[in-house]
This record gives C-alpha cells, structure tokens and sequence, in this order.
C-alpha cells in the first residue's frame, strides 16, 4: 500500500513539473492590443484635430482694397441666362483654410476680400433651390495671386481632400484675384465648374 502512495506521489510532482523548452511567462490582464494614438507615426493631422499646440498660423495679406465690377459686370448676363442671382454681397475680414498634412492654419486676411451668396431664382424638380458662394481674394499683383493659390490648393488637397469638409470646391485665377466657388451639395457641382469655367475664359 505504501508503494502504491509512493508512486501516486510521484505522478503528482512529474505532472506538475514544467515542460521541456517552454518557460513560464507571466500574463498581464491589462496589456493593450495596440500602441496607444501618441506612439503611432501620424502622417497627417485629422481635421477635428486642428488646431493643435504644434498648429502653425500663417498669414496671406491682402492689402489692396478689392475692385471686382469688372468680373462680376462679366458674370451677370451669364447667371442670368442660368436663372441665377446674387442675393447678398459682404465684405469680410478674413478666411481661413486648414492643411492637414502640415499641420498649418492659413488665413487670409485684409482689405480684398468679399463673399457673394447666389441662389437660383427657379426652382429644379422636387422644389429645390440649388445656390453657392464665391469668394474673392484680391492681391496686389498676379503673382501673389499664383502664390496664395497654390497655398489654398495644398489645403484643400490635404487629408485626402477632407481637411475642409467634403463640400465641392474650384479655385480659379483672374488676374490678380483669387476665385474660390464652394456649393453644399454634391448635386450643384455642375453649377460651379459652369461658373470655374466662364471665369477662365475671362482671363
């Protein structure tokens, strides 16, 4: 009987004795599946994210009072002609897009700026109203213009072309003037380029 609980003794300690080549780790309850947010490599800041404690500002001046009668006297016949109609004209002081991917807050600011709000007089099927705003950014010369453009356009061309919402948007030159022609609906895309389009032709 003595054998037999000698052995039985055995059995235990052999069967509780750790395998060959395999060593006892411990096993943390609370240890993530993924590195945390701070520790990945971000290639781009997202939108909601800005502006941050490393956001740069930088300042696009235009200093030249704005004088755009001769574009909009242009523009009139042909938003006319499309049903169209300027209901409301205001100065502004400034404008701001985000470029995501430098992580920098452009604002324009100064003299020549102006915002228009158009709306179409007649309503398409299903009684909607298809309407956009045009910005215009006056610089003093045809190459700040250029300059600024290229600037705006990064911004836009950021984070996938998200940074500054999903809204269409066309960025147009005319001399020394930025055009920036935004519309809230994917469905009024059409009426932006007409306008991008009659825009380039009067440069």
């Amino acid at each position: 009987m003595k054998h037999i609980i000698h052995i039985s003794i055995l059995l235990v300690l052999i069967s509780c004795k750790e395998p060959t080549g395999i060593k006892n780790t411990q096993i943390i309850k609370n240890e993530p599946i993924e590195e945390s947010i701070e520790n990945k490599l971000v290639k781009e800041v997202r939108s909601w994210d800005i502006p941050n404690e490393n956001t740069k500002i930088e300042i696009l001046k235009s200093n030249i009072s704005i004088n755009d009668a001769t574009l909009i006297s242009r523009l009139k016949p042909f938003l006319n002609n499309k049903k169209f109609k300027i209901e409301e004209t205001k100065l502004i002081e400034s404008k701001f897009y985000k470029n995501c991917k430098d992580n920098i807050i452009l604002r324009i600011e100064g003299k020549g700026l102006k915002k228009y709000y158009v709306k179409r007089t007649e309503s398409k099927p299903k009684n909607y109203y298809p309407d956009f705003i045009m910005w215009v950014y006056e610089f003093e010369n045809e190459s700040q213009a250029v300059t600024a453009k290229k600037k705006i356009l990064n911004a836009f061309k950021s984070s996938n072309g998200y940074c500054n919402g999903k809204e269409p948007n066309y960025l147009v030159l005319y001399d020394n003037k930025i055009i920036h022609l935004t519309t809230r609906a994917e469905m009024f895309r059409g009426y932006i380029i007409d306008i991008a389009e009659k825009i380039k032709n009067y440069s």
